[in-house]
């Protein structure tokens, strides 16, 4: 799958501030203030590295062409945002909220991302790859062109969530709580059909 990297040119670099700016352009991030609200942002070409974004809260912000490196997105809400162009790598994001989200160009990179909400994202041309997306929900979500490398799915739970044509032979699908709608078309290995067989209560005759 061809996906698009972000093009990051980098003429400045300071602290995240929560200055009252509306689009941020070519900035290198490499620390942030306590306890500021950053809304109504467009970042572009930007990156961030290393910061815990623990005091940060996000207002109807966006992000295209951003690298994040080693950074703590965790317990962040970016309900409702566009993110497209996007590389989040080795960075935890666990328990955020990703409700209605567009998605495009995104890939995770050895990222741990449990416990976080896509219902009702938009995923279109995301790659995850080395990546903990386990007790993850996944409803209403719209997937097109997803590319899954090594990624851990344990008890997380698609409903309404078509994986047709997505390939999770190599991912963890243990525990994982799927309905009809969302299993329909996917790729999955001999082994984890055993389990889905288990799922859906269906018994496997042996010869």
């Amino acid at each position: 799958m061809k996906i698009i990297n972000p093009k990051i040119v980098i003429l400045e670099e300071r602290t995240l501030d929560g200055s009252d700016e509306e689009d941020v352009y070519n900035v290198l991030f490499n620390n942030t203030k306590r306890d500021i609200n950053v809304k109504s942002t467009s970042f572009n070409s930007c990156q961030f590295d290393s910061i815990d974004f623990n005091s940060v809260k996000f207002d109807k912000v966006s992000f295209v062409s951003v690298v994040f490196n080693n950074c703590d997105l965790s317990n962040k809400v970016f309900d409702e945002e566009f993110i497209s162009k996007v590389i989040f790598n080795n960075c935890k994001i666990s328990g955020a909220s990703f409700i209605d989200t567009h998605f495009e160009d995104v890939q995770f990179i050895n990222c741990k991302v449990n416990y976080s909400n896509f219902s009702g994202a938009k995923m279109k041309k995301v790659v995850i790859s080395d990546s903990d997306f386990s007790d993850t929900t996944f409803i209403e979500t719209l997937f097109n062109k997803i590319d899954l490398n090594e990624v851990n799915f344990t008890r997380a739970e698609f409903f309404k969530s078509s994986l047709k044509d997505i390939d999770l032979s190599n991912s963890k699908i243990e525990e994982v709580s799927f309905d009809l709608f969302s299993v329909k078309g996917m790729v999955i290995d001999k082994f984890q059909l055993v389990y889905l067989a288990g799922l859906l209560e269906v018994r496997l005759k042996e010869n």
